[in-house]
């Protein structure tokens, strides 16, 4: 399991630093240029042209002409999410690296808690690879950027990368709202040596706020207060990547890989 410690012992404060080098990876239309009527080449979708659309073409985009727009919308009573699936029935695409990572960028404006999810596994044979997932409920009216690091559990090379990009609810998943809107364009995979993101620490009056880059997904926060034996917990009340604490005694912290 891939994670980052920090010691933070009273007031007195320590922050690990990541180096990394990276090469892009493809992925088909990563940039929602290409559309056969109401559907995105080389990506799966709940639309049925001219019966159903969750998801369409827009000029708002980051990058390129377009983007994908996707709404929570109703049908006979029923609320239908969107969703994009890598490949043209969702099956994947192929892909011959240990891609590290998933970038790209999106903008969010929920209804009711929901959140913004995105879903990543790698596959050799159809067998996992590597996994990586994060569900992010935070407004983001300008494109914001994200990055999902990818957790490997073989030191296989996987054949197959299947991506899928939605709205669930706030609690269950599918107790998503009619009105919620996502953008998403930009995508991309990273590749290179794995590195982790570094912890922050920062006083605020007799506090310490504990955050790592907004723009890096896919982790929790941990502690705990010794290391021998080590007795690590998710710490609770983390917020868009950060946590604020009032430390009484030595405590250890560290991001693990989710």
């Amino acid at each position: 399991m891939n994670h980052f410690i920090s010691r933070l012992p009273l007031l007195a404060l320590c922050a690990g630093l990541g180096l990394r080098s990276e090469a892009v990876g493809q992925i088909p239309n990563e940039g929602f240029e290409n559309w056969t009527d109401c559907l995105p080449d080389n990506w799966a979708s709940p639309n049925v042209c001219g019966v159903l659309t969750t998801l369409t073409k827009v000029p708002a985009s980051n990058s390129g002409s377009w983007a994908a727009r996707g709404e929570v919308v109703s049908l006979f009573g029923q609320a239908i999410a969107p969703f994009l699936q890598s490949g043209d029935e969702g099956q994947g695409s192929p892909i011959s690296q240990r891609h590290k990572s998933l970038r790209g960028s999106y903008r969010f404006d929920p209804v009711g808690g929901d959140r913004f999810a995105v879903n990543v596994a790698f596959f050799r044979g159809g067998v996992v690879v590597a996994q990586g997932a994060f569900a992010n409920p935070a407004a983001a009216g300008n494109y914001t950027p994200f990055t999902l690091n990818m957790n490997y559990v073989s030191a296989d090379v996987p054949d197959n990368a299947t991506i899928q990009i939605t709205i669930i609810g706030p609690v269950t998943g599918p107790d998503f709202h009619v009105g919620s809107v996502m953008h998403v364009d930009s995508l991309a995979f990273t590749t290179g040596s794995v590195s982790l993101p570094s912890l922050s620490f920062q006083r605020s009056g007799d506090a310490v706020i504990i955050s790592w880059p907004a723009d890096v997904v896919g982790y929790r926060l941990q502690s705990t207060p010794t290391l021998a034996p080590a007795e690590w917990s998710d710490v609770p009340n983390v917020v868009n990547n950060s946590h604020q604490t009032k430390p009484t005694a030595t405590a250890f912290f560290r991001l693990v890989g989710e």
